[in-house]
């Protein structure tokens, strides 16, 4: 289980208090909820633990990673646990590449742990394979994860200014007639630079300079934005959101916020809490009051479950775009049918 674990939160975590929750009848593991270590009584740190194991768990597993004596957060989550009447299965301390009993300092005392699985153990490399096979292999640190989604230092921000400029200005005409709605010619160009890209990315794993300003200045446009949030939302996957952080990695943070709102919520709809809330650090530290960011954080921090973004899929799109399934892109098949 504790090996598991930086699989699901997509980095390996340190000073970090998480809660696994757990689902009946055969205990399948659901959301993975983790906080850094808060300081003895700050229990307000524990509210979203709490909530999420209300709505999602039978019972639950707690782990805390930290380096010092066992930090008091561990009998304040469990108390609050306990109080809520949601059974708590195993409470882990993982400090020192060991595993021990932390359901109080005693029994931690006492434990001499097992080490955690080396990386050659079978277990770990069916592990490492799997998370591999979806694209979600676990960064070193939160902070690599977060700098995934963040700029490159090898990013030209000039040359990237100048080509978003250029499609910016290519688009002018379609965007004024748009004006904040979407027509049908706007629809086409969305449809068409998402089939590009994706080709792109899945050919090379790459994605050129011209190619990510087309998306990033798209993203600046509410209505085209909204309508690739729902494209990337119908069918997200691995592979888009490898695509949406290649984008952003090459995106200089004043122009960031949009593109970042919409990794954001491709990434929790895979179910990748951590790069989701990543994403929106850097689209709020970009534009503090972005609504769309401002929206999904509220969003994700109430629990909603990932399928709940669905929602985000049923936009309206200009009518004489969907006369038939075949003039279609990949990108919008699913949502003409939904509507039908």
């Amino acid at each position: 289980m504790v090996a598991a674990i930086p699989q699901y939160l997509g980095f390996i975590p340190d000073e970090s208090l998480i809660l696994l929750c757990m689902q009946h009848p055969n205990g399948r593991v659901g959301p993975v909820v983790r906080v850094d270590i808060p300081p003895p009584e700050y229990t307000e740190a524990l509210l979203p633990m709490l909530d999420f194991a209300e709505r999602y768990a039978s019972d639950v597993a707690v782990v805390c990673y930290h380096e010092g004596p066992r930090p008091t957060c561990i009998d304040e989550l469990s108390d609050a646990l306990r109080a809520r009447r949601i059974p708590i299965v195993a409470t882990l301390s993982v400090r020192g590449q060991r595993i021990r009993d932390a359901r109080s300092k005693s029994a931690l005392q006492r434990d001499p742990g097992i080490p955690l699985l080396d990386a050659n153990d079978v277990q770990a490399v069916a592990l490492r394979s799997a998370a591999a096979l979806v694209g979600r292999s676990p960064l070193p640190s939160r902070t690599a994860l977060a700098a995934s989604v963040g700029p490159t230092t090898s990013r030209n921000d000039a040359l990237i200014h100048t080509a978003i400029d250029a499609v910016e200005h290519e688009l002018a005409s379609e965007f004024d007639e748009a004006g904040r709605g979407l027509t049908p010619s706007l629809v086409s160009i969305v449809d068409t630079a998402l089939e590009s890209v994706a080709a792109e990315y899945v050919d090379t794993g790459c994605v050129i300079i011209s190619s990510a300003a087309r998306i990033i200045a798209l993203t600046r446009h509410v209505a085209c934005r909204d309508l690739i949030m729902a494209r990337t939302i119908a069918h997200s996957d691995s592979s888009i959101v490898g695509l949406l952080t290649t984008v952003a990695a090459q995106c200089p943070d004043d122009v960031c916020a949009d593109l970042c709102a919409v990794l954001a919520g491709a990434a929790y709809r895979t179910g990748d809490g951590a790069l989701a809330h990543c994403a929106l650090d850097r689209a709020l530290n970009a534009q503090a009051t972005h609504r769309m960011s401002m929206l999904l954080r509220s969003a994700i921090d109430a629990g909603i479950p990932p399928s709940a973004l669905d929602v985000l899929v049923n936009i309206p799109i200009p009518d004489n775009t969907i006369a038939n399934d075949e003039d279609l892109s990949p990108y919008a098949v699913e949502e003409v049918r939904s509507q039908s």
